[in-house]
């Protein structure tokens, strides 16, 4: 892993080389949301979390001149309002977790942000917080704001199957996205179509080798967080549509089963 250890009482952190100086400075004077939050040119970004776009206080090689910079917070109807922010202190940090999935997914080929800088915190004996700092991915828009907010039609079945090829990639690479929604697919258009990204792998399950049974749980997550927001915004998905979301996903058994006997990734 590139990223190098940084101990900042009583932060302890990750950060990319170029970046190392800049972010120990950073968490000296507190935490990395709450740089983030308090930047003036901050852009607020929507999610379960708290997250924010602020241009980046220090250059890192072929990056992006913004930061994403996301707080961890607790989703769940029970876990959320309980605990909010605050993670057991056992096992690995949300953070380290995320960065680690990140960088194991992008070296198979997933497109993912990548993470420029990972933080802990210590929230009283039994607990911690944490911050993520990724990439920005200039011009995509999550596949719920697309889809959802007027996208033509034409243009609905192209952000569904490139969504679709989203799954089939994250299968075969043997990278589960245990919460794979509309959410957390981002999309941007390119002269060759539409470019997906895979967004939030603090709770990805990185598999030996492809997997059908992920892939085809995968796929019915995202079937559920569709029906879902299309049941509440109105316009729920037709029969093609659906159909352009499985085009994109490809008969997952056969691809599958091909990269099985290939032996799939080490």
């Amino acid at each position: 892993m590139p990223h190098r250890r940084i101990e900042s009482a009583p932060a302890v952190a990750y950060a990319l080389p170029a970046l190392r100086e800049r972010v120990e400075e950073l968490l000296a004077a507190g935490t990395l949301s709450d740089f983030a939050s308090g930047h003036p040119e901050r852009e607020p970004l929507g999610g379960r979390g708290q997250a924010w776009r602020i241009p980046a206080p220090a250059p890192a090689p072929g990056a992006s001149p913004f930061w994403a910079v996301r707080h961890y917070v607790r989703g769940g109807s029970v876990a959320g309002p309980l605990l909010g922010d605050r993670y057991a202190r056992a096992g690995v940090p949300r953070p380290f977790a995320e960065l680690r999935a990140s960088e194991r997914a992008r070296a198979r080929g997933v497109r993912t942000p990548r993470v420029l800088a990972a933080a802990s915190y210590p929230a009283g004996p039994l607990f911690r917080r944490g911050d993520l700092v990724t990439d920005w991915v200039e011009g995509a828009t999550d596949l719920a704001r697309s889809l959802f907010r007027g996208a033509a039609p034409d243009e609905r079945y192209a952000l569904l199957r490139a969504s679709g090829a989203v799954v089939r990639t994250l299968a075969l690479a043997g990278v589960e996205h245990v919460d794979l929604n509309a959410a957390n697919i981002a999309l941007r258009a390119t002269p060759d179509g539409w470019e997906a990204w895979v967004l939030d792998l603090d709770r990805t399950r990185i598999h030996a080798q492809p997997l059908v049974s992920a892939g085809v749980r995968m796929l019915a997550r995202l079937e559920r967080s569709l029906a879902r927001l299309g049941a509440s915004s109105g316009t729920p998905l037709e029969a093609a549509e659906w159909d352009a979301l499985l085009a994109g996903a490809g008969d997952l058994n056969d691809v599958l089963r091909h990269a099985h006997d290939d032996a799939g990734p080490a």
